[in-house]
């Protein structure tokens, strides 16, 4: 087949063997864009993970023609601040967790003091660190030592996130996660390696 027909019926089958891949991983949700979601849909394989699912949309609309999903992504982009405001709401519109910090400048202070004053607070916070430091994996890792529950990685660090791997390969090196095998990391990416070499 030509290269664009090619794409067209292979790159829906790699995503699906990435998210069965993912969904092995210790983790309690799963994020994905509106255009992930779109190809995976006709494989009916949301109903048969555990895991939380969140799709990032923009507005109402977006929510509804998704279908299916525990949690709605939000974005509230503020000019005054570097941080980035999520409102993560559930299908019934509970809301789920209220604010992801970015903490891209926590290089060069102390982050234990911050996030031990974070940790005080009586809000849901998810922690979603920036690599443009290149300090990412190193601040993840440390918000979860200190006892934070909620961290947003990306594998293989897409967007500048804190790395799954490294994350969860620290985490479980420290005896923090309940897994006797991270094998799953593997076969997710020899699956991104192929999405991406498709797209």
């Amino acid at each position: 087949p030509e290269p664009a027909e090619r794409q067209r019926q292979l790159w829906p089958w790699l995503l699906f063997g990435l998210f069965e891949a993912l969904d092995q991983l210790p983790v309690s949700a799963l994020e994905m864009s509106a255009a992930v979601y779109e190809k995976l849909r006709s494989f009916d394989i949301f109903s048969g993970t555990d895991k939380q699912l969140r799709l990032r949309c923009s507005d109402e609309a977006g929510q509804k023609a998704c279908p299916g999903f525990d949690g709605y992504i939000v974005l509230d982009h503020s000019p005054e601040s570097e941080e980035e405001l999520v409102f993560c709401r559930s299908a019934d519109g509970a809301c789920l967790f209220r604010l992801r910090q970015g903490f891209d400048a926590l290089v060069g202070i102390l982050p234990a003091a911050v996030f031990h004053q974070l940790l005080q607070q009586d809000a849901a916070l998810e922690l979603a660190p920036m690599n443009r430091c290149h300090a990412a994996t190193a601040i993840a890792v440390e918000w979860c030592r200190m006892g934070g529950r909620r961290v947003l990685t990306a594998l293989n660090g897409l967007g500048g996130l804190a790395c799954s791997e490294e994350v969860l390969m620290a985490l479980y090196i420290r005896g923090k996660l309940e897994t006797d095998s991270l094998q799953c990391l593997q076969d997710a990416r020899v699956f991104l390696e192929a999405v991406m070499q498709e797209k």
